[in-house]
């Protein structure tokens, strides 16, 4: 039985990996967080998209998948202010973190992957010096497996974050015409005095 990492490797390997951005442009994320420099961490950065882009824009980035093969494709354009590094993320605490805090993290859909979404979540909370995007399906008609549940997602994060901004997608497909997809502004509970621009985040009372 192939297990998950090899089913991964195998899908980097042979190329088939329709989730990987043809473009990617985060400006829009930057304005809404208030970040515009600094270290940024790119959890489950797969070839490294993101993190290339955010290296090319004042960052210094440490991306980290725990996919091989996804690795030797990110470091093939490796620059002086990124490195990739593979790691399961479901054991993210126990990760040689580079930086003491970043001033960005994101996790763009790699969250549903999870099993314990509170350990990985609260880690990301104590390694957060600045503002936590999370991009994930809240409903997947396609891929149930893909989706987590708000309710409990939200319970998560009144216990290790304050949100900033939240902002949900309505994302058809030609097989799903209901998915949502939602993007998460948060700031660590223990920096909640953090205050990004007001013009490009609005606090929410939760």
């Amino acid at each position: 039985m192939v297990d998950k990492k090899e089913a991964w490797d195998k899908s980097y390997h042979e190329g088939k990996t329709p989730w990987r951005r043809e473009q990617t442009d985060l400006s829009g994320w930057l304005e809404k967080a208030g970040v515009f420099s600094g270290s940024a961490l790119d959890l489950g950065c797969g070839t490294g998209e993101v993190a290339k882009w955010l290296a090319q824009h004042s960052f210094w980035v440490e991306g980290i998948d725990f996919s091989e093969e996804a690795i030797k494709v990110a470091t093939k354009s490796l620059s002086s202010n990124s490195i990739f590094v593979v790691w399961d993320l479901e054991n993210l605490v126990e990760y040689p973190f580079k930086r003491q805090a970043y001033d960005l993290i994101i996790d763009s859909k790699t969250l549903a992957f999870i099993g314990n979404k509170e350990k990985y979540l609260s880690t990301v909370a104590s390694k957060l010096n600045g503002v936590f995007i999370l991009q994930t399906f809240l409903k997947h008609n396609e891929k149930p497996s893909l989706a987590v549940k708000q309710d409990d997602l939200e319970k998560i994060f009144e216990r290790h974050f304050k949100t900033i901004r939240r902002d949900f997608y309505y994302n058809p497909t030609k097989e799903n015409s209901t998915s949502i997809l939602a993007e998460y502004f948060l700031v660590a509970k223990k920096a909640a005095s953090f205050t990004p621009d007001a013009a490009s985040a609005q606090l929410l009372d939760n």
